[in-house]
Formats: C-alpha cells, structure tokens, sequence
C-alpha cells in the first residue's frame, strides 16, 4: 500500500509526481515523488500516454 505523506505547510520545493518518456519504469509509477525548485521545467517532468484510435467500419 502506497501513502501519500502530508508535506511541510511552506517550502522552497514542489513535489513531482512520476516519470517522463525517457526515465526509468520504477519512476513511470503515479507512487514516484521527487522534489524540484518551481523554476524547474522541461521535458524530464511529466509524461503522457497517447493511444492511436483505429478506423471504425
């Protein structure tokens, strides 16, 4: 069972959730928490799933 601790009520961090396209499956999980500056942007944060939709008929 995964637990979502309480954070600090203010800080310098925010907490990103999971991985991105090129890390690895243990931080491709919704569970992953890693603390970044909110300066802190790019394509190493987040990722999406994309599904092709196949032709009807």
């Amino acid at each position: 069972m995964v637990e979502d601790p309480q954070g600090p009520v203010q800080g310098d961090y925010r907490v990103v959730r999971g991985g991105s396209y090129f890390g690895s499956a243990l931080n491709c999980r919704a569970a992953s928490r890693h603390g970044h500056g909110p300066a802190n942007r790019g394509s190493s944060f987040g990722f999406r799933l994309a599904l092709s939709l196949q032709s009807v008929g």
